[in-house]
């Protein structure tokens, strides 16, 4: 099995069973979703399911951005 874990061991982001005679490429993704609910610590989730996200694609973004979670439940990265 592979994996692609979080740093500090807080669970697989992504896992697969590798086949044999088969080539991978992994690649890293720079792009994080900050959401907001209850989640278990290291559990997987479909973005695509859940409420409101934020996607922040630090490719073209800073190394620190600030999140704004305003009144109406939106998450928005402040510029």
């Amino acid at each position: 099995m592979i994996g692609v874990g979080t740093e500090g061991g807080n669970g697989p982001a992504a896992t697969f069973t590798p086949e044999s005679n088969t080539t991978y490429q992994i690649q890293p993704t720079n792009t994080f979703y900050v959401t907001v609910g209850e989640y278990i610590r290291g559990e997987l989730i479909d973005v695509t399911k859940v409420g409101k996200v934020c996607p922040i694609d630090f490719t073209s973004l800073p190394s620190e951005v600030i999140v704004v979670h305003d009144d109406h439940g939106n998450l928005t990265v402040k510029k």
